[in-house]
């Protein structure tokens, strides 16, 4: 039989949904509450907690594809779908903090000059 790290942890694609999406809300918080000087800091905090919960829901999903035999046809098919075109800005929106995608993005780079 055979053994692999973590085999019996209770890890699963459930769990790491949950503490991702447990770990951007209390990032919101934070950044909500922040000052203007960490408020950037926090944005993208938030923005990258944001793409690790829209991997952590992609990865049963496409797990379920791989094993489907008509994969348009499923409602997991719909569901990966409206993952990958909705993308960190309808994670944002579905917890609240959209205005954190424009706050980590805007942020004026010095020139080189």
């Amino acid at each position: 039989m055979a053994q692999w790290w973590g085999q019996f942890t209770g890890r699963t694609h459930a769990t790491a949904i949950a503490d991702a999406e447990a770990l951007l809300a209390h990032a919101i918080e934070a950044y909500k509450t922040a000052t203007d000087e960490t408020q950037t800091a926090k944005a993208k905090a938030v923005v990258r907690l944001a793409k690790r919960l829209l991997t952590a829901r992609r990865r049963p999903l496409r797990a379920k594809l791989k094993d489907s035999q008509a994969i348009s046809e499923t409602a997991d098919a719909t569901e990966l779908q409206r993952l990958e075109e909705g993308g960190v800005a309808a994670i944002l929106e579905e917890f609240g903090c959209l205005e954190a995608l424009s706050a980590a993005t805007s942020v004026q780079r010095p020139s080189n000059t």
